[in-house]
């Protein structure tokens, strides 16, 4: 059998699934939708014969782009295909939206940043999220809107996920992310997809754990969780196209959200050091940078003691040596003319994105 997955993200997902578990599998591809939307090139009609498989989620808005043109092509020339909803549902995180602060890039809890605006400090903040109710009447409300709105995305498609989500999530993590689904969903849908199509999958992948979307991970906060009676919570904020491979901690993502408009991103200009005390005979931690060595930083508002260094708490390594991770979540002084300091995102590209087939090459 010959498959090709046409999609998002998603589709890179499922031909890496289908690679590692498929049993008897002749051809495995996919293509990202929205890069080809984005670079304006066309969609690759002459190579579909190669497949016996379309398998893809609908395109509706986007004009030449839209997966009616695709479906009928598969109809005119006997290529069988089947369509899966868009995954998104947000029912672990109410209020996200993808507007951010400039120096990040992706989701982000619009509430948290209200109740943050709203605290008289970190620590009744802090205390809200952990041990109180904030945003869990919006969650509650939500599941009902973001549920809605992944049915609408299910009436022109053929595998259905919603009424297993309203079923499950509450017992097992679905979505790492508002559009990264869990392996738990995956499992769902690998199953769908196997009855649908004919083909069989090795039954080990229905027992592993290995998250196949690992490059962004949200938490799932305690307020929200106790708000959804949810059986368990996510502790962990990871970003790393936009924050490198820092696992940040909740408290530390919570920090994220409460000094937004105070964190920055500094770029070494110059080889450079970071020191964790003043004067340098005193010892403690040295840190050596390269030129382009790049940090999430949140600058001290105190001056320091001596004028040629300022001091910083350093958050996240964006770019740079594994040694850095030492000065993480630390106050560090740094010499300013050595830095450019920035607000702006960089956001590196998966790599598994395609806009071509090995067929078609």
């Amino acid at each position: 059998m010959r498959i090709l997955f046409y999609g998002g993200c998603h589709a890179a997902a499922f031909r890496r699934l289908f690679e590692r578990y498929g049993v008897g599998i002749e051809k495995i591809d996919h293509l990202t939708n929205f890069r080809l939307i984005r670079e304006g090139l066309r969609f690759p009609y002459d190579s579909l014969k190669a497949f016996d498989w379309i398998i893809f989620n609908p395109i509706l808005n986007k004009g030449h782009y839209n997966t009616s043109h695709l479906e009928d092509y598969c109809r005119s020339n006997g290529i069988k295909f089947l369509r899966y909803p868009w995954l998104q549902w947000e029912g672990y995180y109410p209020t996200a939206r993808r507007n951010c602060p400039e120096w990040y890039a992706g989701w982000w809890l619009e509430g948290l940043d209200r109740l943050a605006d709203s605290s008289p400090s970190f620590g009744h903040f802090y205390a809200e999220v952990m041990e109180g109710d904030a945003l869990a009447e919006e969650a509650v409300r939500h599941i009902d809107v973001t549920t809605a709105f992944l049915r609408r995305s299910e009436t022109n498609a053929d595998v259905i996920i919603s009424d297993y989500i309203l079923q499950n999530f509450r017992k097992k993590r679905l979505f790492l992310a508002p559009d990264h689904a869990t392996i738990e969903l995956y499992k769902f849908l690998i199953k769908e997809i196997v009855s649908r199509i004919g083909c069989k999958i090795d039954q080990s992948f229905y027992y592993s754990t290995t998250e196949i979307q690992d490059v962004l991970r949200m938490p799932i906060l305690p307020c929200i969780a106790r708000g959804l009676k949810l059986e368990f919570v996510g502790g962990e904020f990871e970003n790393k196209l936009v924050l490198g491979n820092r696992i940040f901690s909740l408290t530390e993502y919570l920090e994220l959200h409460y000094y937004r408009n105070r964190i920055q991103t500094a770029t070494a200009t110059k080889r450079t050091r970071l020191r964790s005390s003043l004067p340098e005979a005193d010892g403690g931690l040295v840190l050596n940078l390269a030129i382009g060595d790049k940090l999430l930083i949140r600058p001290a508002q105190e001056r320091s003691s001596d004028e040629r260094y300022e001091r910083l708490r350093a958050m996240a390594v964006i770019r740079g040596g594994a040694h850095l991770e030492q000065g993480m979540q630390r106050e560090l002084y740094y010499y300013p003319a050595h830095w450019q300091i920035s607000a702006q995102a960089e956001v590196l590209a998966e790599e598994d994105e395609r806009t071509a087939l090995e067929a078609a090459v």
